[in-house]
């Protein structure tokens, strides 16, 4: 706790290496507010943002699983460390947040729509819908999930807005087209999940490969898929020529030393791996879903392509391993749309005006 500031948790279900664990690891470590406090706080899988934080200084509190159940874990701290305001992200950590506000009429809650999740249980968009007046505001990180909630989750226009996520453009490096290198560099990066849509990419890969041509491709995350993924490589002839990285931790260094990123998403958010590619000024081919479109720009940083269609995403992939020049432009002009319009800074500044204006008013 610190007396004289505006102490925020921010609860989150893992502190794993996720999108979005790393956007809010990134807010806190940018803020520079003398306002406010903020403390990250989990349920679930512990992963390296716990270390992340822990070692710039900043406090971490992990709930655990015993007799003293999450909800009265939460409602102790709140009161121990004098938290005003709970911003939750996910969908059960929002139901834990509005529910556990009931106890402390003066908390403010904010809910971070991260993602457009089509996959959500019937159970889960019930409880969301029934608690959603508990919630003071919502912030999107896309235009695209805060229409959903506006048009199909009926929540009030005046409690959604919308804040870009953003970077620190001076973290990642530039990537550079080596057009003496036989091999495009692929990299893909995300966890093995079904939704984002592994299984496609593989079979553009394998198309492509069909079709003669030369790559190496680096797919970089963990998840339950992982076995699965690689038996398709093996049965479809692409195995020596696509690697499973696992979770990393030098993932800008591999980022700077490929040609194009791929995304298969079969919905999304504001993919923060999708940033972090136009970041190292590498072109991007992705599933038209969610937020994408505001991120990469069709013909320009990119390519969009409809979601679950392998032979869109080798169509484009060969465009651009024909032409490496314009793999050069278009990533220049991804990395320049990051530093315009998603920097870091606008980010942080943003969500705690928003903060310190919900703070200041009357629940």
């Amino acid at each position: 706790m610190v007396r004289g500031k505006t102490n925020v948790l921010h609860l989150l279900s893992s502190s794993l290496l996720g999108g979005t664990e790393t956007m809010v690891s990134t807010l806190i470590e940018n803020s520079s507010s003398e306002s406010i406090n903020h403390i990250y706080a989990y349920f679930g899988k512990r992963g390296m943002i716990t270390e992340r934080l822990r070692g710039s200084g900043h406090k971490v509190i992990e709930f655990r699983n015993g007799r003293n159940g999450l909800l009265w874990q939460l409602h102790k701290t709140i009161k121990a460390e004098n938290i005003a305001l709970l911003y939750s992200y996910g969908t059960r950590s929002g139901i834990f947040a509005r529910i556990i506000s009931l106890a402390h009429p003066s908390l403010k809650i904010i809910h971070g729509q991260r993602s457009i999740d089509a996959n959500r249980s019937l159970c889960e968009n019930l409880l969301d819908w029934a608690t959603s007046g508990l919630v003071d505001l919502y912030i999107s990180n896309s235009q695209a999930a805060a229409d959903m909630l506006i048009h199909k989750g009926r929540i009030p226009l005046r409690k959604v807005t919308t804040v870009h996520n953003g970077l620190d453009i001076t973290k990642f490096p530039k990537a550079s087209v080596n057009e003496k290198n036989p091999f495009m560099r692929i990299v893909c990066v995300g966890n093995l999940r079904k939704v984002k849509g592994h299984t496609y990419v593989l079979h553009a890969l394998s198309i492509l490969k069909g079709l003669g041509y030369q790559f190496q491709a680096d797919f970089i995350g963990g998840g339950s898929l992982l076995e699965e993924l690689r038996m398709q490589a093996e049965s479809s002839g692409i195995d020596d020529c696509v690697n499973f990285l696992g979770v990393r931790q030098d993932v800008y260094d591999i980022l700077a030393r490929s040609d194009v990123f791929v995304l298969g998403s079969l919905w999304e958010g504001l993919p923060v791996s999708i940033m972090e590619a136009m970041a190292c000024n590498l072109p991007v081919v992705a599933s038209n879903v969610g937020g994408i479109p505001e991120l990469v720009i069709d013909a320009q940083t990119g390519y969009h392509v409809p979601p679950a269609d392998p032979e869109a995403i080798a169509e484009k992939l060969k465009v651009l391993i024909e032409h490496p020049e314009m793999r050069k432009q278009m990533g220049s002009c991804g990395r320049q749309r990051i530093i315009d319009h998603f920097s870091v800074n606008e980010m942080v500044r943003k969500t705690e005006m928003l903060i310190e204006s919900l703070c200041s008013a009357d629940k």
